[in-house]
């Protein structure tokens, strides 16, 4: 199974959630020393902030030097998207896509494409729901 994620940014990138990316992500939205892990499983991906963060600390190649960097080459049209795919990376990096145990390329590019696709839905899911692979949530 891939955990590798297509996603048209400024240019054709591959996402994955490692523990290396995850750390980063831990390490840059935590309060200062770090996020924990069952946070990361809650994520607010319709907060600009988060969602390039996220897509930061989890592109494979190490290009963008901030989540700034990222949120340059995105534009509001695009969150529904990105957030589909930032999704679809974390649902794969538990070694699930969408609840079906089947393996999915979210926004692949299109032939030829250099810049953003549509999103398929329109909708920006707010949350990455860790009872969408089978964990159940933290006790608080």
């Amino acid at each position: 199974m891939t955990r590798d994620v297509a996603i048209v940014l400024d240019r054709p990138r591959t996402l994955r959630y490692d523990l290396g990316a995850l750390d980063r992500l831990a390490k840059a939205l935590g309060n200062g020393t770090r996020l924990p892990f069952e946070d990361i499983l809650k994520l607010e991906l319709g907060d600009i902030r988060v969602l390039t963060t996220a897509v930061w600390a989890g592109l494979t190649e190490r290009d963008f030097a901030s989540p700034e960097d990222v949120a340059a080459v995105l534009f509001l049209d695009d969150i529904g998207r990105v957030a589909e795919a930032v999704t679809a990376a974390l649902l794969a990096s538990a070694g699930t896509t969408n609840g079906t145990g089947a393996s999915e390329e979210a926004n692949p590019p299109t032939s030829g494409s250099v810049g953003p696709t549509s999103t398929t839905s329109g909708s920006v899911p707010s949350v990455f729901d860790p009872a969408s692979f089978g964990a159940s949530p933290s006790a608080s």
